[in-house]
């Protein structure tokens, strides 16, 4: 018989194999209902941040999904991640919406990707229940610890945030693991380790920072299942081979080279402490919440607590050690807690250190170590009032399961109170501002927010803001630059395109910004110039490919046009200014008909694309079709009132009718 975790026992009443069934099924129902009641809302959410920048929207290989771009993720690293199994994952998704939404012009379904988070989240949360009930013997102390995992408001922002599918995903695989390597050590039987190794390299390959399994899979061994030490470290070698080469993969895709300021290696055990702190305070206490904390090592290095922050921690390390016996638990909880970040900790650079050491995000597997300790203290109520006479047993069993309704009642309130600014760009920053001000990543994106919902002046004082906190910021410079080039300001725009490149020499868009500002001015060859660096950086850059086809169609090269656009156009077939190009490019050439289909293609799109009506209606009025002309002309002014084009062409057919 395999190992038995210690405090396992067997019952001595057993329930008929029908109650078990029942006991477990208002267990999963719970398990289901609660987070599903909770966090419903994210569905009517949008994308936010790195959801369309990074992954999904700007993303070549996710907009057109095929073997070739799946291809892509296995063999390269992507915005400094190899995380292969997500983009894999995501890609089936997208390849099912387009599959069984094929009406639907929106390249990606916010809706469709909230929903698979949350039902992750929630499949992990039956995962966490898995695997504190082979830990804990009661049932309904591992169901309290899974619902204490699944409704910590620590979990919002994995749940609320597209772009953490990855570490839903991974800890969805990371937790199938773990659930397989305990039944394992139970049963003794390969199959289960077999599996469980599976699972693992999965979720390396899904998230790095799951690399760090082996340690909490040895504590588990080593303290929960009593084997020996020896033992514990062959039966894991081979997860620590596996954690080692994945480790070195990931920092090959994220280079000290991108990381703004690297911690000296002497502070970088202080900068843990820190997080460490900041992340035992959240877990208690989980107010105030944020997207971003801005807490990032040269900040923290400031602080004037900065060299006394290791004090806390080593009091508490000192009593749990000195009465590890009586709080073994509590100890291996911590030290399970602690391990979960520690890859995205401060000991290692990593690139969101550039404006942050902690997130809430990295806590999400961590929470099982608080999770078992919760799971355990309740056993061990449980046990201990087993002891007493009837009347007092009721007393407290109930006292112990009102604590915990109180305390799950505290953490809905939370994600209640929470959970709404995750629901679109601006209340995301608008909300990190208002608690965090003094940063320049917030101000950049609620700028570009505002940018993108028309509001100029706003948007051009947080770019602004953003380049106070930090004149160097290419970003900023760059979307500022847009801003200006709008506006007709193209000596500032030109100005501030410059310094971005001059900050970030790899930065696709301000060339492609410079060479949109030179092509206006009639200076066709410094834009052609523009926009093929921009390529060379990028040349999956839908938007540079698109503009070079705007200089060639002017210079009359058809052909070379045309396979710019084409190229464009299969890195985002969801722009109707691709298509809406590859419609004049057709309609220069007298090809008419296949003029009229990409512009066709454009109101698919985009109905309020008044320019291919404009088109539509020249193409009508070349066949002789007065009547679809007029059509087109009177859908113009519907979208813009105003448009003198429009008015002029309908009066002319008015007056060919009369």
């Amino acid at each position: 018989m395999g190992a038995q975790p210690r405090g396992y026992y067997k019952k001595t009443k057993r329930f008929t194999g029908a109650k078990v069934m029942r006991k477990h099924k208002c267990i999963w129902a719970l398990l289901i209902l609660l987070p599903l009641v909770n966090f419903w809302p994210v569905l009517e959410f949008g994308f936010v941040w790195d959801d369309e920048v990074c992954h999904l929207h700007d993303n070549p290989h996710m907009n057109t999904v095929n073997w070739e771009s799946v291809k892509y993720f296995w063999l390269n690293s992507h915005e400094g991640m190899y995380i292969p199994v997500t983009y894999t994952a995501w890609s089936l998704l997208k390849y099912g919406q387009d599959v069984w939404g094929k009406e639907n012009t929106e390249p990606f379904s916010s809706s469709l990707f909230h929903l698979v988070n949350l039902i992750l989240h929630i499949a992990n949360g039956l995962l966490v229940f898995a695997l504190l009930h082979l830990l804990v013997s009661h049932r309904g102390a591992a169901c309290g610890g899974a619902l204490f995992f699944l409704l910590h408001p620590l979990q919002i922002e994995s749940v609320a945030w597209v772009s953490e599918f990855r570490g839903l995903l991974s800890s969805f695989l990371a937790l199938s693991a773990m659930w397989q390597y305990c039944l394992y050590l139970t049963k003794q039987k390969k199959h289960y380790y077999i599996l469980a190794t599976i699972f693992f390299i999965l979720a390396t390959l899904a998230k790095p920072s799951t690399v760090i399994l082996p340690l909490i899979l040895g504590i588990l061994e080593y303290f929960i299942f009593s084997r020996p030490l020896q033992t514990t470290i062959k039966s894991l070698a081979l997860w620590f081979v596996i954690a080692a080469g994945i480790t070195f993969i990931a920092k090959q895709s994220q280079p000290n080279d991108i990381i703004k300021f690297v911690t000296p290696i002497i502070f970088r055990p202080l900068i843990f402490i820190d997080a460490c702190n900041f992340y035992l305070a959240k877990l208690i206490l989980p107010i105030p919440l944020s997207a971003m904390y801005g807490r990032g090592p040269e900040k923290v290095m400031e602080a004037s607590y900065f060299f006394y922050n290791w004090i806390p921690l080593a009091i508490l390390a000192f009593f749990l050690w000195h009465y590890r016996d009586k709080s073994k638990m509590v100890l291996v909880a911590l030290i399970i807690f602690i391990i979960g970040f520690l890859p995205v900790s401060g000991l290692l650079p990593f690139a969101y250190q550039n404006n942050s050491t902690v997130a809430d995000r990295y806590l999400y597997l961590s929470l099982l170590g608080p999770a078992l300790l919760f799971s355990h203290t309740l056993q061990s109520t449980i046990d201990h009032n087993r002891n007493r006479n009837h009347n007092r047993v009721f007393h407290y069993t109930q006292i112990t399961w009102i604590t915990l309704a109180l305390l799950l009642s505290f953490y809905s309130y939370r994600i209640q109170a929470q959970l709404p600014i995750w629901k679109n760009k601006i209340t995301l920053w608008q909300d990190v501002l208002s608690k965090y001000p003094n940063q320049d990543l917030p101000h950049n994106n609620l700028g570009k927010a505002l940018h993108e919902k028309g509001e100029i002046k706003k948007a051009s004082d947080h770019f602004l803001q953003a380049l106070e906190i930090d004149p160097n910021y290419a970003g900023a410079h760059n979307n500022l630059g847009s801003i200006l080039s709008e506006q007709g300001k193209a000596e500032q725009a030109i100005y501030h395109f410059s310094c971005a490149i001059k900050i970030d020499p790899n930065y696709a868009q301000p060339y492609n910004n410079l060479g949109n500002i030179y092509q206006d001015q009639g200076s066709l060859s410094l834009a052609i110039d523009h926009y093929n660096q921009a390529l060379k950086l990028n040349p999956y850059y839908a938007e540079a490919h698109s503009n070079m086809g705007n200089v060639l169609l002017k210079q009359k090269k058809y052909s070379q046009a045309l396979q710019h656009y084409l190229v464009a156009q299969q890195s985002n077939p969801y722009d109707p200014i691709i298509w809406h190009n590859l419609g004049c490019l057709f309609l220069e050439q007298k090809q008419l008909k296949k003029a009229h289909a990409y512009y066709k293609q454009t109101l698919k799109i985009k109905p309020d694309f008044f320019q291919s009506y404009l088109s539509l209606a020249k193409i009508y009025i070349q066949w002789k079709e007065p009547q679809q002309a007029q059509k087109c002309y009177e859908q113009v002014l519907k979208i813009d009132p105003s448009n003198r084009v429009a008015q002029n062409q309908l009066q002319e057919l008015q007056s060919r009718k009369n």
